[in-house]
């Protein structure tokens, strides 16, 4: 059984991924898993490979959703996508996104922020 947590993670990549489609791109993977970190998805937009972050929340009561990528969930992101890239040389142009849902329960629709091209230098 799955909880409520991952049914809302779920939710959000899945609305992730429709939104993404709607935009042209090609979805290539979902839920990449390395003992470094996660991707939670994989696509190629207009030939270069978007690695993906999906963070999804209800309520802003712990903050926006792009508040959750913390520094310590980047670099396991970024490990994840090193990681990745040693698997699939062929990757050699690519950027990594955030999709920041908010999804409102009542009102059966979500609000989606497209952080583009994530910056990996931290302070």
């Amino acid at each position: 059984m799955s909880s409520k947590k991952q049914l809302i993670g779920l939710l959000g990549e899945n609305i992730a991924v429709k939104y993404l489609s709607g935009k042209k791109y090609q979805i290539l993977e979902r839920n990449i898993h390395f003992r470094e970190g996660e991707i939670d998805i994989l696509a190629k937009f207009k030939g270069k490979y978007i690695f993906i972050e999906v963070k999804t929340r209800t309520n802003k009561n712990f903050g926006n959703p792009e508040e959750a990528l913390t520094n310590i969930k980047m670099v396991k992101f970024l490990k994840a996508i090193e990681k990745y890239q040693q698997k699939n040389p062929q990757v050699k142009q690519w950027r990594a996104d955030c999709l920041a849902i908010l999804i409102d329960q009542k009102e059966k629709r979500a609000q989606i922020y497209h952080l583009s091209d994530l910056d990996f230098s931290f302070d």
